[in-house]
């Protein structure tokens, strides 16, 4: 029951996002191996979608975004992507409520921190 489907243009993202519970955050070797996350974190929150880490990125990764939800929000296998789908299909508040966190945890992704370290870095 997991759907691959063609990868997304911008304007596809609100109606596939919106209409998924969870998507797991895959990434490149080289991302994991220097720790970087992509955007899809921030659009996967955005548009109302629990991400999922693999457990690949390590624990201090995925503690560093997913907080306190790092243990639910951390997939090791098929199994754990299919149960923990379940369990926000089938618990909607939990869901709001790890969206919300998580929406106010990752705060410090916004555009807008991004704006006032240029303007910082470009006044010294």
């Amino acid at each position: 029951n997991i759907t691959f489907g063609r990868r997304l243009q911008v304007e596809d993202m609100f109606d596939v996002y919106n209409s998924s519970i969870c998507t797991i955050l895959l990434a490149k070797k080289e991302y994991i191996e220097n720790g970087f996350m992509t955007v899809r974190v921030i659009e996967s929150i955005f548009y109302g979608t629990v991400p999922l880490f693999i457990e690949e990125y390590g624990s201090n990764i995925i503690k560093k975004y997913a907080g306190a939800f790092s243990d639910e929000l951390t997939v090791h296998n098929k199994s754990e992507v299919i149960e923990k789908v379940m369990m926000f299909k089938n618990n909607l508040t939990w869901r709001k409520e790890v969206i919300d966190y998580l929406r106010w945890r990752l705060e410090f992704m916004d555009v807008k921190y991004f704006i006032n370290q240029l303007e910082e870095i470009k006044q010294v």
